[in-house]
């Protein structure tokens, strides 16, 4: 922890002020990664570079699909994260980009990564500008945690950002409008977001019902796989199930 004198308190404390003040680490089962397998493990350590950016450049460089690569969770672009992915084709980190990206081979699985096999994540804070007495407080909270635990509330990484019309995307979705709740979350940017991914939004915008075109613009197995169900549904002439 730094010491600062003046100025400290609640809600003058400053978190994130580096990709090193928040360090998160994947956490994943203790017999997944072996000898052999049939799909490659490597370990991906990246700052200031979110996962989905990340893989987007790897699989470009390694003339690998995106979708044919596996991962356990996303990471956040304002931190400095290690996680783990998952390819039947070895993979490269572009020779500009390895600074704030590496990528090393550890072993072998019999099945890809997913979500469902991610057990958890480490997280280490670095908390600035503190009093020196104000320590022992939040060393006694921290105890307090220990024992009780602590509320996540999240924030717009969980629930998307606030909208002006809809208020949260998950609003429209309990009034019976999934496809609104879906186009907000899939097409509607937040602040501070890179041009890149603007940009890809506004084209989903503009694409949206078009869902064969959307399928293209996809950047995720997640978003493939939701344009795929859509489409399949219009061609049945079906009203589209909640999703």
């Amino acid at each position: 922890m730094e010491l600062v004198q003046p100025f400290s308190g609640f809600l003058v404390y400053d978190l994130k002020q580096t990709p090193e003040d928040f360090q998160v680490e994947e956490i994943l089962p203790s017999d997944l990664i072996q000898k052999t397998g049939k799909w490659m493990i490597f370990r991906l350590q990246k700052s200031g570079w979110n996962t989905l950016d990340a893989l987007l450049r790897i699989s470009k460089e390694s003339k690998v699909s995106i979708f044919e690569i596996g991962y356990a969770g996303k990471k956040d672009r304002h931190a400095s994260t290690s996680q783990y992915i998952s390819c039947q084709k070895p993979l490269r980190v572009p020779k500009e980009l390895t600074k704030v990206i590496q990528l090393d081979k550890i072993g072998f699985s019999k099945k890809s990564l997913s979500t469902e096999l991610n057990v958890g994540n480490r997280f280490q804070l670095v908390l600035r500008n503190l009093l020196e007495k104000e320590i022992e407080s939040i060393r006694n909270n921290f105890e307090k945690i220990t024992k009780n635990g602590f509320i996540n509330y999240y924030d717009s990484q969980r629930f998307s950002r606030f909208h002006s019309e809809f208020r949260l995307p998950i609003l429209p979705f309990f009034k019976g409008d999934a496809e609104t709740c879906l186009k907000l979350i899939l097409t509607d940017p937040f602040p501070g977001e890179k041009k890149q991914a603007r940009d890809r939004k506004k084209i989903l915008y503009d694409l949206w019902g078009n869902w064969s075109q959307c399928e293209k613009w996809s950047k995720s197995k997640l978003e493939k796989n939701i344009f795929s169900n859509l489409k399949k549904e219009k061609k049945r002439h079906k009203k589209p199930i909640p999703i």
